[in-house]
């Protein structure tokens, strides 16, 4: 479960001192294997809930809990999957090397390991883009390999 509960939150700029709220008494309960979209315009937040979500921020207001814990420590003790628009991954490497060295990261054993990048990339459906590197993909298989690597751990 994971619960925003009258969540706000406040940028402040150091700069010109200025404060600027990007969420404002936000409440909703999301129960396990519930999916959800969240869209809005340019501004509207949505950067920012899920980084309250993941817990790289904590709410000027209110109360995020997954599975009944604060983010952080969710994160810390489960690990997350996350796929962020823009995937950032060197260039030179092939589709696989990729995949092995965020499995090691994900802490997926060495007798796992193998079996675990198989899987993903067949799931995604980047089986023929195994041996390219990452500046041969396509922005759409880019994501899927990103994809890919934040379910390295769900196996």
């Amino acid at each position: 479960m994971i619960e925003f509960k009258g969540v706000g939150y406040t940028y402040r700029s150091i700069i010109k001192r200025r404060h600027v709220r990007a969420v404002d008494d936000f409440t909703l309960s999301i129960a396990p294997g519930e999916v959800l979209g969240l869209a809005g315009p340019n501004g509207a937040g949505k950067t920012t809930l899920i980084a309250l979500m993941l817990g790289f921020l904590r709410p000027t207001d209110g109360e995020v809990r997954v599975d009944g814990q604060s983010p952080r420590s969710f994160v810390e003790r489960h690990g997350v999957g996350y796929l962020s628009e823009l995937v950032n991954i060197p260039p030179r490497w092939t589709v696989e090397q990729a995949l092995r060295r965020f499995a090691l990261l994900a802490g997926v054993p060495d007798s796992e390991m193998r079996s675990r990048v198989d899987s993903a990339i067949e799931r995604l459906g980047i089986d023929e883009h195994r041996a390219k590197t990452v500046r041969q993909l396509s922005k759409g298989n880019l994501q899927r390999l990103g994809l890919a690597q934040a379910l390295l751990r769900d196996e």
